[in-house]
Order: structure tokens, then C-alpha cells, then sequence
């Protein structure tokens, strides 16, 4: 016994692959069988399951459309536009002291007063005659653009400038996905195809008139149209009844009149135009001073607030005036008294001539109460309107924050009812599979007083919720997808959908997770109890 040796060699490891004892094929067998024996009340699940994902995937999409930002939705004017507001009339001096201030070219009025609102589009021979009409955009002077913002133009010829923002604008499908621009050949894939715009004319329908032909396309990122100062001065003086205290009309209901120089479309024989003008478009060579004395027009040189009558309008007014009858107030509101000069003997149309409108311009803006400016530095402008309590309205701020509540309202609505139908889904995928667990507690467990691992227990449950989940969410996904995806096309479904790659991404494996993680919460809760325990509640 002394000289046994106790001492055995060590048994060697012998590396077997663990097989799984729930084959994967058997698995989706009883899951087939599961979803097959379904009763007709279960089954219900599986409808609003496929109605859950629908409404999954269109959340997604509303929350992708909510958070992009598509400046042509809102954007109707140039981005530095900042408009001063006011209850009662500005001063004069005060709009005079704000632009010399903060170092302005020039101010503007309305937004809304248009000198363009359409213009033909004759690219083939059938559509010659057609219109185009827009609006939502900025007149600005063309002296505002640099040689490097043209992407095409018309060397030497005077007429106006258009933004491509427009041009691309015009491209676009209306509600019921037609637009006459796209159908008479006015498509845009390069900037070679902006040519074709070259040499159509704009018009302005109230005052039937030919303001000149596109002789550029820009980029500026503004929905701008650039024209001559003065022209775009006339038009808007137009809008502003000058004779409102002296009503007298001499030449009927449209006073025809030539705008000289700048008159651009010389075919067209009635120019229903202006009742004030510059002298230097004037016809007339003399005019005459109040004395009666005749001289040259090319002598005289008007001051700030000098103007000349015509003469016949002159005559009869004249009665009216005040004091010496050399000085005229054309409305009661007005802020700015005229120097009359002298007459000048006219037969078409135009009432006053003047050398500047600034001062005409500016006291119609501070009647209306729209006075507006272009602000190089917003912050800047912004920060003195403050300082001097003066209110404004930052056009591109205001209309991208009314943008942002409206997208926001529709979106919220839509995600919370998704968020309800989704929750509903869960609740019944949840209980279903706890009621299937109970069914299947005693196999369960004897399952797990033989040793089979909890990770067998949970393939099996996976496969269940696998097949429901593709015979019902995925169907709902595929489908929905599909219906997104067309109704993206087109512009009204456009406004609060965008149909992304990430955003199906996103949706897709959304899905997958919570259905996953809420089917298996029931078997997660029993796996967490022994064997003996699980076997304890067969009698449930």
C-alpha cells in the first residue's frame, strides 16, 4: 500500500459543440402553427398591428417634414427685409434720420405694391399667347446686383432681372400636379436651361402695361425681381393717389402717356401710365414760369420739393391754393408742401413732373405706415430700432416662425394619434404573448427542470413574434411605405411629408425593436423564477 501511487494522469477536455435542443427549424414550426391557430379575436391583433405601423411610418415621415426647413414654404421676400411699424403716421425726418443712421440706400413701402405679376411665356408657337402670372416676391433696383449673381444675361440691353428662386418656384406642379410652365417646355435641370427665359416680357395687369423683357437670371437666394430705380419708382407712384384733395381728372379714366427713355416696348400703342413724372421724360421743351414767362426745359433745375403742373390741371386748381398759388398740398394727410415752378403744356397724361420721388415716395410710405428697409446686418438694425423704441417686423424671422407653429400643430396631432393607435398595439402584442406564456407554463417549465436553456425558451417566443410581426407590421410597413412615397410626388401631401431613406430606416427598425421588446417582456419576467417556481403556477 506504501509503494500504491495515488497520482492519475488528468483527464483530458474533450470540446463538444453545445447543440441547441431546440432545433431552429422547430421553431418556427410551432410559431407557423401558433400564428395559424390564432383565434378570430386574436387575430385582431394582427390588423392593428399592421395598422400601427402604417401610422409608424407616416409619423416618421410628418417628423422628417417637421424638421426640415424649406425656405420656398415661407420666403415671399429678401432675407435683410425689415419693415418699421407704427399706430399713428411717421415723420418724414424721423424715416430721414433712421436711413442716414444706419446707413441706408434707399427706403421701401409696401411689399405687396407689385410693379410685375406675370409674364409671357413663348417658347413654342402654341403657347405664344399664354401668361404666366406670380406674385410673393421683392422689387429691388437692379443697381443692387454684382457681375457675379447673373447666371445668364443679355449684354447691353435694358430690361429686368429675375432670381432663379422665382424661375424654380414657376417650375413646380400645382395642387393637381399640372403646371402650364412644365407642360410648354419650361423644365429646369441646368443652369443652361435658364436661357429660355431670356427675352420674355413682364407685365403689370393693372395698368396694362409692358414693363420691359428678362434680360437676366440670377442668384441671389432671394425671391427678387431687379428693375430700373426710377421705373420701379413710377409704377409704385401709381399706386398712390396723389390728387386725392384735387380730383380732377383731364384725360378720362386711363391718361395715356410715353414713359420716354425708359419705355421698353415701343409696339405697344396704349400705355395706360402715370399721373406723375420725371422731367426729364417730358415731351415738352419750354415750360412756363407762374409769371407767365416762357424758357427752356432744359434750363430749369428743381429743387427737394419743386415740381411743375401741367397747365390745364394748373388752371384749375388754381382757385383752390393757398397764399400766392405757388404751393400745393395734395392731400390733407400729406406731410409735404410742393413748390410750384411753372406750368408745361401737355396732352399726355401726366398731371406733375418732378426730378426725385424720394420725398413723393417717402411721404406715401409714412401715410401708409409701411415703411421698410434692407438691413445688410439684421442684428445691427435691429439692436438701434430697440435702443430708439421704434417696432419692427423682420419679415424672414416672423414668416419662418409662423412656418414652424403651423408644421409644428399639424405634426404634433398626427404623432400623438400614431402614438395612441402605436401604444394600443403593444398593450395587445404584450398580453398576447403573456397569455400564450401562460398556456405554456408547464412545458415551459419542465423545459427548464431538464436544463434547457432560457435562451432556447426565448428563440422560440422570438420566432412567435418574428412571424407576427412580417405577417402584420411589415405588411403595414411595405405598404404604407409605397403610399408615402407616391403621395410625397405631389404638392399637397408634399407640405407635411418627406419620404427619406432614414427615415424608413428609422421606421423599420423602430418596429422591429419594440415589437421584440415588448413581446418578450412576459417571458423576461417568468425566465427570472426557478424551475420549481415556474412549475408551482401550472394551476394558474
Amino acid at each position: 500500500m506504501e509503494n500504491f501511487d495515488y497520482s492519475l494522469p488528468k483527464i483530458a477536455e474533450i470540446n463538444k459543440k453545445k447543440k441547441n435542443v431546440v432545433k431552429f427549424k422547430d421553431t418556427l414550426r410551432m410559431a407557423f402553427n401558433y400564428v395559424n391557430n390564432l383565434q378570430t379575436k386574436q387575430k385582431l391583433l394582427l390588423f392593428t398591428m399592421f395598422l400601427s405601423a402604417a401610422l409608424i411610418v407616416l409619423s416618421f415621415s410628418s417628423l422628417s417634414k417637421a424638421t426640415q426647413i424649406v425656405e420656398s414654404d415661407f420666403l415671399y421676400t429678401d432675407r435683410r427685409m425689415i419693415q418699421i411699424t407704427s399706430d399713428i403716421p411717421f415723420d418724414i425726418e424721423q424715416i430721414e434720420k433712421i436711413k442716414t443712421d444706419l446707413n441706408l440706400d434707399r427706403m421701401f413701402g409696401e411689399r405687396y405694391t407689385q410693379p410685375i405679376n406675370y409674364f409671357t411665356f413663348s417658347l413654342y408657337e402654341q403657347s405664344k399667347n399664354n401668361t404666366i402670372s406670380f406674385d410673393n416676391y421683392n422689387v429691388l433696383p437692379n443697381n443692387d446686383l454684382k457681375d457675379g449673381d447673373y447666371i445668364c444675361r443679355l449684354d447691353g440691353e435694358e430690361g429686368v432681372v429675375v432670381d432663379r428662386w422665382i424661375i424654380d418656384e414657376l417650375s413646380q406642379k400645382d395642387v393637381l400636379g399640372y403646371n402650364f410652365l412644365l407642360q410648354a417646355g419650361g423644365t429646369v435641370e441646368s443652369e443652361d436651361d435658364y436661357q429660355k427665359f431670356l427675352g420674355l416680357f413682364c407685365y403689370n395687369s393693372r395698368l396694362n402695361y409692358n414693363v420691359g423683357k428678362i434680360v437676366g437670371i440670377c442668384d441671389t437666394n432671394n425671391p427678387n425681381i431687379y428693375m430700373d430705380e426710377k421705373l420701379m419708382d413710377l409704377i409704385y407712384v401709381q399706386n398712390i393717389d396723389v390728387t386725392t384733395k384735387y380730383n380732377i381728372n383731364l384725360y378720362g379714366d386711363s391718361p395715356i402717356i410715353d414713359y420716354g427713355k425708359i419705355d421698353y416696348n415701343e409696339q405697344d400703342t396704349m400705355k395706360n401710365k402715370f399721373i406723375v413724372n420725371f422731367i426729364e421724360n417730358l415731351e415738352a421743351t419750354e415750360y412756363s414760369t407762374l409769371d407767365g414767362e416762357k424758357k427752356a426745359m432744359e434750363s430749369l433745375v428743381l429743387g427737394e420739393n419743386d415740381i411743375l403742373l401741367n397747365e390745364e390741371y394748373y388752371m384749375k386748381v388754381k382757385n383752390y391754393l393757398e397764399g400766392e398759388k405757388n404751393r400745393i398740398k395734395f392731400s390733407d394727410s400729406s406731410q409735404v408742401i410742393y413748390n410750384i415752378v411753372g406750368t408745361f403744356s401737355s396732352d399726355d397724361g401726366v398731371i406733375i413732373a418732378i426730378n426725385d420721388l424720394e420725398v413723393m415716395l417717402l411721404d406715401a410710405y409714412c401715410l401708409s405706415g409701411d415703411v421698410s428697409f434692407l438691413a445688410e446686418d439684421k442684428e445691427v438694425a435691429k439692436e438701434y430700432l430697440s435702443t430708439a423704441k421704434i417696432d419692427y417686423y423682420d419679415w424672414y424671422q416672423e414668416n419662418y416662425n409662423s412656418y414652424l407653429s403651423s408644421k409644428q400643430k399639424t405634426t404634433t396631432t398626427l404623432l400623438v394619434f400614431s402614438m395612441i393607435i402605436f401604444a394600443a398595439s403593444l398593450i395587445f402584442l404584450y398580453f398576447l404573448m403573456r397569455s400564450r406564456l401562460i398556456s405554456r407554463i408547464y412545458e415551459i417549465g419542465v423545459y427548464r427542470a431538464l436544463g434547457i436553456k432560457k435562451g432556447d425558451v426565448y428563440k422560440t417566443f422570438t420566432a412567435e413574434i418574428v412571424i407576427l410581426t412580417l405577417f402584420s407590421s411589415m405588411l403595414g410597413f411595405v405598404i404604407t411605405s409605397i403610399i408615402l412615397w407616391r403621395l410625397s410626388l405631389t404638392i399637397v401631401f408634399s407640405s407635411f411629408i418627406n419620404f427619406t431613406w432614414y427615415s424608413i430606416i428609422i421606421s423599420f427598425l423602430f418596429i422591429w425593436l419594440i415589437n421584440l421588446v415588448v413581446g418578450l417582456l412576459p417571458v423576461r419576467r417568468l425566465l427570472k423564477q426557478s424551475p420549481a417556481e415556474i412549475l408551482s403556477k401550472y394551476d394558474i
